[in-house]
């Protein structure tokens, strides 16, 4: 391990049930958590030209990528 961050991220939507039982993270856990767009430099600087690891990482993966094209409009 070269670096860490550690946040949670406000979704800026309610988390469902079921998400919430899986995760044991609520609505009101992320309310005054960053959003997405507000940490995504800091995601870069520390993934940039490595290899990510992770249980589920496809899932992982999309999920990022996804976020990271829509942190560009901000």
């Amino acid at each position: 391990i070269t670096d860490q961050f550690i946040s949670l991220v406000n979704p800026e939507s309610e988390i469902t049930p079921f998400v919430q039982k899986l995760t044991k993270i609520t609505s009101k856990m992320v309310k005054t958590a960053p959003r997405f767009h507000e940490i995504a430099k800091r995601i870069i600087e520390i993934t940039e030209g490595t290899t990510l690891v992770g249980h589920n990482i496809d899932f992982d993966i999309k999920f990022l990528n996804n976020k990271m094209k829509k942190a560009q409009t901000h």
